[in-house]
């Protein structure tokens, strides 16, 4: 749940997604198969700049990628690192942690933290059954 209420879940449309996030703020991907992706950056909440892409197939939310910073995140490969990245995933993983513990599997799916090779970054990752 968002600080204002508004809550994420398996169940949320995309037309729920634009509503709440408001369209000029999304960058929308519509990858020409069924999947579409909605992506929001640097919205705050609390203390907590959060970047989100939500991958809905034929309108079902399939996943969430998202990551968290104390500050507005940038992308650049000028100052990239495997080992920054790391550092991100364990930033990640103890952020869990703190919000939800160290119970990573649902009822309703899965959350974790995780580095992925192919698009050389870290985030956390939430996939719905």
């Amino acid at each position: 749940m968002l600080t204002d209420g508004f809550i994420i879940s398996q169940q949320t449309t995309p037309e729920e997604i634009i509503s709440y996030f408001k369209k000029a703020n999304l960058e929308i991907r519509d990858i020409n198969n069924g999947w579409k992706h909605y992506s929001i950056r640097n919205f705050k909440v609390k203390d907590t700049y959060i970047s989100m892409m939500f991958f809905f197939n034929i309108d079902n939310l399939n996943s969430i990628g998202f990551i968290v910073d104390d500050k507005i995140t940038t992308s650049s490969w000028d100052d990239w690192s495997l080992e920054k990245e790391l550092n991100k995933k364990d930033y990640y993983e103890d952020w869990l942690i703190n919000q939800i513990g160290k119970v990573r599997q649902f009822a309703w799916g899965r959350i974790d933290a995780s580095y992925d090779n192919k698009s050389a970054s870290s985030s956390i990752y939430l996939k719905y059954k």
